[in-house]
């Protein structure tokens, strides 16, 4: 049974863990096997908000979410700052500058924490709370302010009645806990 090392990393114990199992006989079932053994391995803190937030989870999903926790993880333990993609402006800069040479590239910026580069696409809230799209005809959907998600509205979501692991308040996952949020709010 393979177990995540202490100082490896959520994409480091991903790719061992699946060459790993490409060499077992799992055949169809291979995914799932792959997924447990990724979610059970994972640190305490990451595995509790990847069960609480999604019964049916899939293994690119996990290995996202994964990948996202550690690296809010780590900058709140070092105190450094997550930069972000900027979608929207660059979409606005490619409208003003449509003869620039470089019109297809996105504002980017690489979290630093101990010479590596996550790779994490954060997304920047604008002003006034829209993302860019509300412009454009498509129909705003509201965030649940107890998970996060965007498939039901507040008062049906079935986490509503449970307390915080961050601020220990009742109502809201940890995900979603004022006390943990950055300026940057991530998207799945």
């Amino acid at each position: 049974m393979a177990v995540k090392g202490e100082n490896e990393t959520i994409a480091e114990w991903y790719a061992r863990l699946k060459q790993l199992a490409c060499s077992c006989k799992f055949g169809v079932y291979l995914e799932a096997f792959v997924l447990n053994q990724f979610v059970m391995s994972l640190p305490n803190a990451i595995f509790e908000r990847m069960c609480e937030e999604d019964e049916r989870l899939s293994l690119s999903d996990a290995l996202r979410k994964a990948m996202i926790m550690e690296t809010k993880d780590f900058a709140k333990r070092t105190g450094e700052n997550i930069s972000y993609v900027n979608r929207s402006s660059a979409n606005q800069r490619k409208k003003r500058n449509c003869n620039n040479r470089n019109n297809g590239s996105y504002d980017t910026g690489s979290f630093k924490g101990n010479g590596r580069s996550h790779g994490m696409n954060f997304k920047s809230s604008s002003s006034d709370g829209s993302d860019g799209d509300a412009g454009r005809g498509k129909k705003q959907q509201k965030f649940c302010v107890h998970c996060g998600w965007k498939n039901h509205r507040s008062e049906e979501c079935k986490y509503k009645h449970l307390n915080c692991h961050t601020c220990g308040k009742k109502g809201h996952l940890a995900s979603v806990s004022w006390h943990q949020l950055l300026l940057v709010s991530y998207t799945f």
